[in-house]
């Protein structure tokens, strides 16, 4: 159930999330990527113990390291390992998947956790090795002094090995010695500390006072002790969904864009699926709703177009309805500060001036009539069956050199009006021309769609040159 999809980058662990869209809606998920950073080293025929600085150790015995081969290994293994603290704020960003097990019973549940650990190990050429088979290591989590007190005796340890399936599967157990659970694995991935629970679904809405939803926005459940079990960003309807522990007392908190809790309140039990009640952010919570008509040169409506708000670093879309006009609540996270505002017109291919605004405490403004008659100042446009796709920001990457170079790779990202987000990746070109993409992938407000994955015989991207002037092709 749900959608899962991982993130992988040079030196780091990969990335992964699960959520669960509706349709018709713009989803929001964020990844936060974990270093491979190394905590120590030993020898594999003598075996070691590695910690680091925030109570996280692994001990291994002598001969237990093999290859990815299946030979055991004599040399220096090197550990790159992170504990993940369950109470962290940012623990919805850096955990793989989402609360979601699947116990030795073959039963799903809902799991509220009380520590992660992500393992890798390489040998000295850098390449991965892992637990020889027959062979334990041991690791020992620390567990947060918030949590402790309630922490079981006993609780069952977590794989998040299968990647394919994106959810956690338990292997083994871990008892509570002092301050830490230790438990024995024999292979590495990332490990979790949970107690399991049976599991129901649960949905509902964030709105203002007004009832607009709220999107792009983080939920949270928690134990009544603090203990994580779900995490869900709103989508732009202000809607989130996700599997919770059955028949206990929860928490559910709500942040802000800028990580502010902005609500709070018991929730539950519940012994069966449950739509939750709206949860409603007063407007002194930051939430503007933001509104005007974006019209052309000519005094006419935009229909193809958007206003891009900006604030704190930030970014938000508003699309235009049919007669140019257009709407959205947006938390901007403090009471007071300078937002901007600026329209893009792709019919006509031209935008509006950057216009200031100040924002000091009022539920709503109104931006008024936004013309656009600039030409626009970059923009990447692309045809399929027909359909123009016009970006008004395409992030070009190139690799090791630009267009002129050999070996290049390029690719193309950036957000339309009729596909709110496009990327194309071409590889080995070498200057203007045309090139069949490795793949073209296009996300719509309802659905995914991978015109292409492995090579696009089908599709093609010509390069003429470099547009260095507004309006010259890419």
């Amino acid at each position: 159930q749900g959608t899962f999809f991982t993130v992988e980058a040079d030196g780091f662990f990969k990335g992964s999330r699960r959520l669960y869209p509706k349709d018709g809606s713009v989803n929001y998920a964020y990844v936060q990527l974990l270093a491979l950073d190394e905590i120590g080293s030993f020898f594999a025929t003598d075996g070691g113990e590695v910690s680091d600085d925030f109570g996280l150790n692994i001990s291994f015995p002598e001969n237990s390291i093999q290859s990815s081969t299946g030979i055991i290994y004599n040399g220096e293994v090197t550990v790159a390992a992170k504990w993940l603290d369950p109470t962290a704020p940012n623990i919805a960003e850096i955990m793989p998947g989402d609360l979601l097990g699947l116990s030795a019973r073959v039963e799903e549940v809902s799991l509220v956790t009380y520590g992660m650990m992500a393992v890798e190990l390489f040998d000295e050429d850098g390449n991965n090795v892992n637990i020889a088979e027959g062979s334990m290591a041991t690791l020992s989590f620390p567990v947060p002094q918030e949590l402790i007190n309630e922490a079981p005796a006993e609780i069952p340890l977590w794989s998040f090995y299968d990647e394919q399936y994106g959810i956690w599967a338990e292997e083994g157990s871990a008892t509570l010695q002092g301050d830490n659970y230790v438990g024995q694995v024999s292979h590495f991935s990332f490990w979790n500390c949970d107690a399991p629970f049976p599991l129901v679904n649960a949905s509902g809405t964030v709105v203002n006072a007004d009832g607009k939803g709220i999107g792009n926005i983080l939920v949270e459940i928690q134990m009544t002790n603090g203990a994580s079990c779900g995490y869900a960003y709103t989508d732009n309807r202000g809607f989130y969904t996700g599997k919770i522990p059955k028949d206990e007392t929860l928490i559910i908190n709500v942040y802000n864009r800028c990580n502010q809790l902005v609500y709070t309140n018991i929730l539950g039990p519940f012994s069966a699926d449950v739509i939750i009640q709206p949860i409603v952010i007063p407007d002194e919570e930051n939430v503007v709703t933001f509104s005007g008509s974006l019209l052309n040169c000519d005094g006419m409506a935009v229909t193809d177009g958007y206003v891009k708000i900006e604030f704190d670093g930030l970014s938000q879309y508003i699309s235009t309805y049919s007669d140019g006009t257009f709407e959205s609540s947006i938390d901007i996270c403090n009471e007071a500060g300078t937002i901007t505002a600026i329209g893009y017109n792709f019919e006509d291919l031209q935008q509006s001036n950057l216009t200031q605004y100040t924002v000091d405490g009022e539920p709503s403004i109104d931006l008024g009539v936004i013309t656009t008659c600039d030409e626009l100042e970059s923009y990447f446009y692309y045809q399929i069956d027909g359909e123009l796709y016009t970006m008004e920001t395409a992030h070009a990457q190139t690799a090791p050199d630009s267009l002129s170079g050999l070996d290049t790779y390029i690719y193309l990202s950036g957000n339309t009006t009729n596909l709110p987000f496009t990327t194309i990746g071409i590889d080995n070109t070498s200057g203007p021309g045309t090139y069949n993409p490795d793949y073209a992938l296009f996300f719509t407000e309802s659905n995914f769609t991978a015109v292409c994955q492995d090579g696009c015989e089908d599709f093609t991207v010509t390069f003429e040159q470099l547009g260095y002037e507004s309006g010259d092709p890419v």
